[in-house]
């Protein structure tokens, strides 16, 4: 019974510090308060969290991901706080990979389109996808950061087809992928940081597979700097 309650009231004490904490600190103190900071505990790695948590991993994802979405959600954090800080604090708590699908797609979103630096969204979305094989949402998500923002079409086109390649993803997914796979190579672009980065991915040596066959049946090869 211990093993169930103490779990809950370790988390009912952590909020609570939380608001007390915030709402004793005096006008100079808030100013000089850190907004953005890594969640507790976040720094161990995931075997101790496991022991402190004793099993219940859960609590401390539910912990973290409140505080988390505190400062994403703060409308001074682009002024108060820079994408690095911002960058470490999240990945400090996704490379545990937990089990809460929203927080790499809104981590992914405030970087690349509030911050303007979309280039910290993909080991996010990587640690993502280790946490979520069959999700779709996350490597969609991936993908438009990475046609919209980097302008990377041949990045953007392996993410698609992760995406399209997951159960319950939208048909249109597949064909977006052909489509900027075919331009990343008439534009003359290397493989092999995609390539690098879809090793990392579950399932991702299939989509290797897949762009490398796209790659050999190109009839005329590209010239250097992609002009034809």
């Amino acid at each position: 019974m211990m093993s169930r309650i103490l779990p809950f009231a370790l988390l009912l004490i952590a909020i609570g510090t939380c608001i007390r904490t915030g709402r004793s600190l005096s006008p100079t103190e808030k100013a000089a308060w850190k907004l953005v900071s890594a969640p507790p505990m976040s720094g161990l790695n995931s075997k101790s969290i496991d022991i402190l948590t004793l099993g219940h991993r859960g609590i401390f994802d539910d912990i973290a991901t409140i505080w988390i979405i505190q400062f994403l959600g703060d409308k001074e954090l682009v002024k108060k706080s820079s994408a690095e800080d911002v960058y470490k604090a999240i990945n400090s708590f996704t490379r545990h990979q937990p089990r809460l699908e929203g927080i790499y797609l809104l981590s992914c979103f405030v970087l690349a389109l509030d911050f303007s630096h979309p280039e910290y969204c993909q080991s996010i979305s990587v640690d993502g996808l280790k946490a979520f094989p069959d999700s779709w949402r996350i490597p969609m998500t991936q993908g438009f950061i990475a046609s919209f923002k980097l302008q990377d079409d041949l990045k953007a086109a392996a993410f698609y087809q992760i995406a399209a390649s997951r159960p319950n993803s939208p048909e249109y997914v597949a064909r977006l992928a052909k489509r900027l796979s075919e331009r990343g190579f008439a534009n003359g672009q290397d493989l092999n940081e995609t390539i690098d980065m879809l090793s990392e991915v579950p399932g991702g040596t299939r989509i290797i597979e897949i762009l490398r066959d796209r790659m050999s049946n190109q009839v005329t090869p590209p010239r250097p700097g992609g002009i034809q």
